[in-house]
């Protein structure tokens, strides 16, 4: 069992000071990614996987898009979401889900 443990721990990652280039760099490469991670969301059939996830955590998810600048992708991900999601307590079918999304930042 400790051995499942250590393949999951992970060293605590330290805070290096950027130069201003690099901090440039990573910017645009996280808009890049975040631009993939919609483009991933925005499509139906994945969007439908969001049953899966609790409405908490689609709406962590959809949040992420909706800062990045992704309001679209973060509506066919909760629409997709709302679809699947068999869960009694789920609290997006009886939404309007593009005013959710807008509250949610």
């Amino acid at each position: 069992m400790d051995e499942m443990f250590k393949l999951f721990k992970r060293k605590a990652e330290t805070a290096t000071p950027l130069i201003v280039g690099e901090a440039t760099m990573r910017a645009a490469l996280l808009d890049d990614a975040l631009t993939g991670l919609a483009d991933t969301f925005r499509l139906m059939g994945t969007a439908e996987a969001g049953g899966h996830f609790t409405c908490s955590e689609a709406d962590a998810l959809a949040k992420v898009l909706v800062v990045a600048g992704h309001r679209n992708a973060a509506i066919s991900w909760l629409e997709g979401h709302a679809y699947g999601d068999d869960d009694e307590d789920d609290v997006h079918p009886d939404v309007d889900i593009a005013e959710y999304v807008d509250a949610l930042v």
